[in-house]
């Protein structure tokens, strides 16, 4: 069984009886060390635990006294010094955030990918935004759940260590997890020399994830004199607003010396330097030059509002700046400025990418391709969109030198909307028996029982035998009821040459989730999101099955 013990004000652990006997002949504990196992409400010692085991190694063992001695002596000496963590930890964190990695590795698409730049915290965000829903709700997380968090803190804290790395600074950590045990953390602590003294800044990753982030606050403080409003879905995540604040050095749930400063809580001269790896990050999520000046100048005011994000809530400064920069400063060239945009659609970040759609759609650039689509889509959709079409309506009519009247917000509006009809991000439930009266009757009045909605299905499908859509509707009548294993065959093929639909796919994979077969259902939306890696739906499935059971009942 398990044990734990612990020195000084370290727990140890778990070890298992061979090694605690090994430890006891060694001296490097004795009978008084305490000991824990799980399940226990507190502390014992070692005598306690192993009655038979003590007295045995202590009779093999006549210098046994001088080294209880020398134990006590050295727990006293370095109790009067300054614990320092122990840098070989780190190698635990890895080891902690790699089942989260594996199992979210090109399982959510291009909308997260597990990297270790500073938007990759978006694996984070997808991966534990359904158990935060139902935290929120009152749910309690079991012993996987526990341990699936655990290694989603772990995974966060490894970017947190990337961005400190690059900035020179010395690391160390105190990495322990076992579900159920006392003392668990993931603590790292960022250390420098400056100025002949030594600055220090310490994170528990763990106890803030599990205070803080499954539970965020309506309003949630990221910098000083700056928040973040939860029902603002233009706002980055509180992961993004966490590392945010611990990339600037200036996370309010830090301990130690850090000193503050004018610049977002840090001092001036950090300030530059974090700024120009945020632009790497950028740059590198989205297939960017990060030697161009004038992009990187950009990127400043993308990454970076210039007066906060509580003041962002439209996108209305980053979007001024943009405008000013590229119109009016001209520092790239008009091609070059859209290119820069489009690649932009790309970040994992949504933010920035529904951003990026606004500005194109403001230089009246149509999307491309079934994609661009689904982004510019995304941004006319959101909440926000309505106050946001004024501040785009407003650089519009400055960079085309138009009156700025209500009949030609109406025109611009009516244009990006015709977008979605001549580039459609998906094909959904279009069928050519649509316009059919019997098709359109059966939309109207619903079939009161299975059997009779496969039978008017059968009906429009003798007369439309290669209809996709019907097939897909038939195919999953039958999985609910009369002959699931048709339905589901037929499902099969159906998806293996699809339109440019997730239907079918949606339909076979929710089935087979129900039906508890998650690994063939994880499957499908791989299959899925290898043809459209930006689907949400797709995303939002895969993540939903990699932390299904993770409450308790």
């Amino acid at each position: 069984m398990s044990t734990y013990v612990k020195l000084g004000d370290q727990a140890e652990g778990p070890l298992t009886d061979q090694e605690i006997e090994e430890r006891v002949r060694s001296g490097a504990i004795t009978i008084t060390t305490p000991a824990w196992r799980i399940g226990m409400a507190e502390w014992t010692t070692i005598q306690q635990l192993f009655p038979k085991l003590v007295p045995s190694a202590q009779s093999h063992d006549p210098g046994r006294q001088i080294a209880d001695d020398m134990v006590t002596i050295n727990r006293v000496f370095n109790a009067l010094e300054p614990s320092t963590p122990q840098p070989d930890a780190l190698d635990r964190l890895d080891e902690l955030a790699a089942p989260f990695v594996r199992a979210f590795t090109n399982r959510l698409g291009k909308n997260a990918r597990t990297t270790q730049n500073f938007f990759a915290h978006r694996a984070v965000t997808l991966g534990i935004q359904r158990l935060r829903l139902d935290i929120l709700k009152g749910a309690s997380l079991n012993a996987r759940g526990e341990e699936f968090i655990a290694q989603a803190t772990a995974y966060l804290a490894t970017i947190a260590i990337s961005i400190w790395r690059r900035r020179g600074f010395e690391i160390h950590g105190q990495i322990h997890f076992e579900v159920g045990a006392p003392g668990n953390r993931v603590e790292l602590t960022a250390e420098r020399v400056r100025e002949g003294g030594r600055e220090t800044c310490t994170q528990d990753f763990l106890n803030d994830m599990r205070t803080f982030l499954l539970r965020p606050p309506q309003m949630l403080p990221y910098t000083r004199n700056q928040v973040y409003a939860m029902e603002s879905l233009t706002m980055p995540s509180p992961e993004s607003l966490y590392l945010f604040g611990s990339w600037m050095m200036s996370c309010p749930r830090a301990t130690g010396n850090w000193p503050a400063g004018s610049k977002v809580g840090c001092l001036e001269e950090d300030f530059e330097p974090a700024r120009q790896l945020w632009v790497d990050d950028l740059h590198d999520d989205c297939g960017l030059q990060k030697d161009h000046e004038g992009l990187r100048n950009l990127s400043y005011w993308i990454v970076f509002p210039p007066y906060g994000w509580e003041m962002n809530d439209t996108q209305e400064y980053n979007m001024m700046t943009i405008f000013n920069q590229i119109s009016e400063k001209k520092i790239v060239p008009h091609d070059e400025a859209i290119e820069y945009l489009r690649n932009l659609l790309d970040c994992q970040a949504m933010e920035i990418r529904n951003l990026a759609a606004r500005c194109l759609m403001v230089y009246r650039v149509a999307p491309r391709h079934g994609n661009d689509s689904i982004h510019y889509e995304q941004a006319l959709n959101m909440r926000d969109y309505s106050r946001a079409a004024a501040t785009m309506a407003k650089h519009q009519s400055q960079i085309e030198g138009v009156d700025n009247t209500s009949e030609w917000q109406a025109e611009i509006d009516k244009q990006r909307r015709q977008w979605f009809d001549d580039t459609p991000s998906t094909l959904s439930h279009r069928t050519v028996a649509e316009s059919d009266p019997e098709y359109q009757e059966m939309e109207k009045n619903p079939s009161k029982t299975l059997e009779e909605g496969i039978q008017r299905l059968e009906g429009l499908m003798s007369r439309y035998p290669e209809d996709w859509v019907l097939k897909a509707l038939h195919a999953s009548q039958l999985l609910q009821g009369p002959d699931p294993v048709r339905g589901e065959s037929v499902l099969r093929k159906l998806i293996q040459d699809p339109p440019d639909t997730l239907e079918g796919h949606s339909r076979l994979g929710t089935w087979l989730k129900y039906q508890n077969r998650r690994p063939e259902a994880l499957a499908v939306y791989e299959d899925a999101l290898k043809r459209w890696p930006w689907s949400a739906q797709a995303t939002d499935a895969c993540a939903w099955i990699l932390t299904d059971g993770m409450f308790e009942n």
